[in-house]
């Protein structure tokens, strides 16, 4: 179906980045919305993450609306980052999303942080 999860973990700053992929045939469905979430909740109750970054091309206009209906922020721009077979450049969004906004945003969603043995 496609791929999902998190890359680039930085424990020690409590910070991670989400990376996925969805083939074609399942799009429009809802299915990546709901691997999303519940990455995030994971990361931010299991991983106790205080911040998820996710990059997207920039005219990507669902991969942008799932990312803002989760709660991200757009933080930055790219300019001409990355580039498709035909030689054509895009721009990569950078969005980013806080732990204080997670949980304001989705109450029912927080639990108790995991205690921070290492």
């Amino acid at each position: 179906m496609g791929l999902f999860g998190f890359n680039s973990w930085e424990r020690h700053h409590r910070r991670a980045a989400i990376g996925y992929d969805l083939r074609r045939n399942y799009w429009g469905r809802g299915i990546a919305t709901e691997a999303l979430a519940a990455i995030l909740s994971f990361g931010f109750t299991r991983m106790d993450l205080n911040r998820v970054e996710a990059e997207t091309i920039a005219d990507n206009h669902a991969s942008v609306r799932r990312l803002q209906r989760l709660g991200f922020q757009r933080e930055g721009l790219r300019r001409a980052y990355t580039v498709e077979e035909d030689g054509t450049f895009h721009d990569s969004a950078i969005y980013g999303l806080l732990a204080s906004d997670y949980r304001r945003l989705r109450p029912a969603h927080t639990v108790r942080s995991p205690d921070r043995r290492e």
